[in-house]
């Protein structure tokens, strides 16, 4: 794959460092591929989703875990808006304004087009936004060891100064150490810990008091 990617880069060093996988070409849409789909939307994509499809387009086991990232032939327009990506149960897509698609980093709007057809401005960046997915995607589903803990009251006050908090947004909480990651939605008693690793998820039974799911 291209070494010199500007936002596709950090998406695959971060999967590689919480899955253990070592992305080759398989994981991503050629070139090609895309530019078939950009002459159908007669749209370039942005160039943060453009190599995110490129490096983890077909990666499904983190695309699909929680939310949906819509597939090439799937994304289309809704108004004036182009769809990328749909809530689990539906209940909301996320889409990038047509005005904005030539800006290679543009901001993510969150809407219902069907029920609700307004749409809201996410106050991210679409590669924060994918960024943010990524780690969402993998502890709600995407990671091969996932726990509940039903006291974050006691929980998160714990956690060590070695646990770094990647994102607050939107009431989503989301920790991480090493290969491990915590969740939590802020005014929810309970959260979620996944991780890869047989040792590391010991270690958040025995430890932090998760139990397995």
């Amino acid at each position: 794959m291209d070494q010199a990617l500007v936002f596709g880069n950090t998406y695959r060093i971060l999967v590689k460092e919480l899955f253990g996988t070592e992305l080759t070409s398989d994981y991503g849409f050629l070139d090609g591929e895309i530019a078939i789909i950009e002459q159908c939307l007669r749209a370039k994509l942005p160039l943060a989703l453009r190599e995110y499809y490129q490096v983890l387009g077909r990666f499904d086991r983190l695309n699909t875990a929680h939310n949906h990232l819509l597939t090439l032939d799937e994304m289309s327009f809704s108004g004036s808006m182009l769809r990328f990506m749909d809530e689990n149960q539906s209940v909301c897509t996320w889409a990038i304004h047509q005005a904005d698609l030539n800006k290679p980093n543009p901001p993510v709007y969150q809407g219902n087009p069907i029920s609700h057809p307004r749409w809201y401005d996410e106050k991210l960046q679409l590669s924060e936004f994918l960024t943010l997915m990524i780690y969402q995607q993998a502890v709600w589903g995407g990671l091969e060891f996932i726990g509940d803990h039903c006291n974050s009251s006691r929980l998160l006050p714990n956690l060590d100064s070695s646990w770094v908090k990647v994102f607050d947004h939107a009431g989503l909480r989301i920790w991480r150490h090493e290969g491990m990651l915590i969740s939590n939605l802020r005014d929810d008693d309970c959260c979620i810990c996944a991780t890869e690793h047989p040792s590391s998820f010991e270690y958040l039974l025995q430890e932090l008091g998760f139990e397995p799911q």
